[in-house]
């Protein structure tokens, strides 16, 4: 303001999918509820009347972003065992390319798959599945750095992003993996068995995009 008005700003944040479920709270001395009406028409997700307290403002606007928060964070990861999920893996995917590619550094891209997943699956059932995709999570959280990029990519696969590392020790990060994962007993009902993983590893710049990276891995 004075350049344009709430409501204009509002409507155009709408218009724009990268922040299209970005909160926005309106605080004005308008005080018909037609109006106000009209302003959660075109997106707006709280409206507060002046005056307010800082106290109250604070408040509000606190509630609104943690719920933003908490429903991004189900937009984005999986429900089952917390990492990105297949459409923001890919999307962060393509992002690290192209910072890849800006600033000249090299990507290892892996595709982890567990071996016979479904015959586990059909011997335990599936909250056994489940549990052995969260130690391979947690196992691939623990081990990788933090700027690291891991996601599941489907059923029992998993897909990590290694910037800045040499294809010989992209391999041997994950060949350590592997054997530490292949070593975990797994228990069920007194039952004591072993669940292996294989995976592929491709390189940027060897290959330039998400596709080719993707099916080489």
């Amino acid at each position: 303001m004075p350049e344009i008005k709430g409501r204009d700003l509002g409507a155009v944040i709408r218009q724009r999918a990268a922040v299209l479920s970005i909160p926005i709270v309106f605080l004005s001395a308008e005080s018909d509820p037609d109006k106000q009406l009209e302003l959660m028409q075109i997106g707006a997700d709280e409206f507060l009347t002046k005056p307010i307290s800082p106290e109250r403002l604070v408040t509000a606007v606190s509630i609104l972003a943690e719920r933003f928060r908490r429903l991004r964070s189900m937009m984005l990861r999986d429900r089952l065992i917390g990492l990105l999920n297949h459409t923001t893996t890919k999307k962060q995917l393509s992002i690290e390319l192209s910072r890849m590619r800006r600033e000249n550094i090299s990507l290892a891209f892996a595709l982890i798959d567990l071996d016979h997943f479904k015959s586990l699956n059909d011997t335990y059932e599936h909250p056994i599945g489940a549990q052995v995709l969260k130690t391979m999570s947690n196992m691939l959280k623990q081990r990788l750095r933090m700027t690291d990029l891991i996601g599941r990519y489907g059923g029992e696969e998993f897909a990590v992003a290694l910037p800045d590392v040499s294809p010989s020790n992209a391999v041997l990060v994950f060949d350590k993996v592997r054997e530490a994962f292949s070593q975990i007993k797994q228990i069920h009902v007194g039952d004591e068995f072993n669940v292996t993983m294989s995976c592929g590893v491709a390189m940027f710049p060897d290959f330039e995009d998400v596709p080719s990276m993707t099916k080489t891995a």
